[in-house]
């Protein structure tokens, strides 16, 4: 895996963090992000022979976290 992209649709800033993993290096992250409202996060990642993998998951906010 050569990078990893987090994009979160409804964010302001719809691409949140990419992460560019050196050869040999495993391929896994672990970050925190804020989110104002549900929204679909998709993780896209890029191998080394050029194939582009992705996946996605709505993330539900609920009343008392980040926007209340």
């Amino acid at each position: 895996t050569e990078s990893i992209a987090i994009l979160i649709e409804k964010n302001p800033s719809t691409l949140t963090a990419v992460f560019d993993l050196p050869p040999g290096t495993e391929p896994a992250i672990s970050t925190r992000v804020k989110m104002a409202q549900t929204s679909n996060v998709v993780a896209v990642a890029v191998m080394a022979d050029g194939k582009v993998l992705f996946t996605q998951k709505e993330i539900k906010v609920t009343l008392g976290g980040c926007g209340g």
